[in-house]
């Protein structure tokens, strides 16, 4: 009797968690798709909350059953419907990408919940692999900052989309993702900050120093022609979801690797030029989401490293 309870609970719970899993990969395709239409729209100056989706060739209007995510365009072998063109590979992409980050979020955001809670009780690491309200004391609160990262990762997509292909960071979208991340940051307030308002703010201020204090530094002294502004404001947002010094150091350091890694390869094939304007955006919203959701990991490493 004993087996066959443990049996069925185990069951249950591994049905639990394909639910929630298959729910996160679900929203997750969804948001690629609403990204990958917003940002197009937005760079034509169209109206990204109203009107239907259509063809970017022929410019028909597309059906539901054209815009299911991933399956219509495998199903449709990459091509419109009506004119039979080819559809961008950036579609599947991004519905793939926002998939995975959304299901590795669902994986990884309990750890950080755990180390922000710093409750003894609760066992480091993801085996369960549970969602948060499982291993807090604060379930609604749990949920409540998941469902604001996720959103702020929505926006961190659109935004290394738009700057990867257009070069600029939108205050449209900017700016709504400053506003998450401060609400985020006030809801994680009595969680993360014991000490309270003033405790909140020497650590948001610490968050914003490494990326926003030094490329504002930058962009005062070269006036903009080194460092962009949308890279600064888009550094406050990351000093909110991230408001701890060492860490912001980490994505600073961990943005300028990415872009040497992938820049150093097209500079010695001469398809880049060392005045070449290279977009920094997407290094750092990269960055911040490998650091944000590893920062259970990163940052004892990293406050015993500054502290030596």
């Amino acid at each position: 009797m004993v087996g066959r309870f443990y049996f069925y609970c185990y069951n249950v719970l591994m049905q639990i968690m394909i639910f929630y899993y298959f729910s996160l990969a679900l929203l997750g395709a969804i948001m690629g798709s609403f990204v990958g239409a917003l940002t197009w729209r937005m760079k034509r100056g169209l109206n990204w909350l109203s009107g239907r989706s259509e063809c970017e060739h022929c410019h028909h209007r597309l059906a539901p059953t054209d815009m299911i995510p991933i399956i219509s365009y495998l199903g449709l072998g990459g091509r419109c419907r009506y004119c039979h063109k080819r559809i961008g590979r950036l579609a599947i992409r991004l519905e793939v990408l926002t998939c995975l980050s959304f299901v590795l979020s669902g994986a990884l955001f309990p750890s950080v919940l755990e180390r922000a809670w710093r409750d003894p009780s609760i066992t480091l690491g993801i085996a369960a692999c549970t969602p948060a309200s499982l291993w807090c004391s604060s379930p609604g609160l749990a949920w409540l900052a998941f469902g604001l990262w996720l959103a702020c990762l929505v926006l961190m997509v659109a935004l290394f989309v738009y700057d990867l292909r257009w070069r600029k960071l939108p205050n449209r979208l900017v700016f709504p993702l400053i506003g998450l991340s401060l609400v985020y940051s006030l809801v994680t307030l009595p969680v993360l900050h014991g000490s309270g308002v003033g405790g909140w703010l020497m650590a948001v201020a610490g968050g914003m120093a490494p990326i926003a204090g030094i490329y504002g530094t930058i962009y005062l002294v070269s006036r903009g022609k080194l460092v962009g502004l949308g890279d600064v404001k888009l550094g406050l947002a990351i000093g909110l979801l991230v408001p701890q010094w060492w860490l912001g150091l980490a994505i600073l350091f961990l943005a300028n690797l990415l872009a040497t890694l992938v820049s150093l390869p097209a500079l010695l094939r001469h398809r880049l030029k060392r005045t070449s304007a290279i977009p920094f955006g997407p290094y750092l919203i990269v960055a911040t989401y490998l650091v944000f959701l590893l920062s259970w990991l990163l940052q004892p490493a990293l406050q015993s490293f500054f502290t030596l």
